[in-house]
């Protein structure tokens, strides 16, 4: 449904999502379809390993994509005090963290910073398998 509803939102073009990215309040909730679809794309490799790696892939780099963008206009716009709230976790730790999981599902230790051996993905981490 959370899908269906982001498929809408998109319909309504590029001018109105922008202008929800610049929006204080509205844009942490932008992307979160995109974390939504992560999670369906990791369940639907169970059945199509290479459509939902590849659909994995693909809603990881969107949701970094907006979240770098968020992060680029918290940084540089002028955002008052009054328009943060715990919404703007969502799309910067959340993703991040469901991206990771769901990446791990498909067999992509690499790209999600930890092998399943236990051993740091590079040699710069200090935890047993995270990054």
């Amino acid at each position: 449904m959370l899908l269906i509803l982001g498929g809408l939102y998109a319909l309504q073009g590029p001018r109105q999502v922008l202008a929800d990215l610049r929006d204080p309040v509205q844009a942490p909730f932008v992307p979160l379809p995109t974390i939504t679809a992560m999670m369906l794309a990791a369940a639907l490799a169970s059945e199509s390993f290479a459509a939902g790696r590849a659909l994995v892939v693909i809603f990881v780099a969107v949701t970094i994509a907006a979240g770098g963008w968020l992060l680029g206009q918290w940084t540089v716009g002028d955002l008052g005090q009054e328009s943060v709230h715990p919404g703007y976790y969502l799309p910067t730790v959340a993703g991040g963290l469901v991206g990771a999981i769901m990446l791990s599902q498909v067999h992509l230790h690499a790209l999600a910073g930890w092998h399943p051996s236990g051993s740091a993905s590079h040699p710069g981490c200090s935890s047993a398998q995270w990054c």
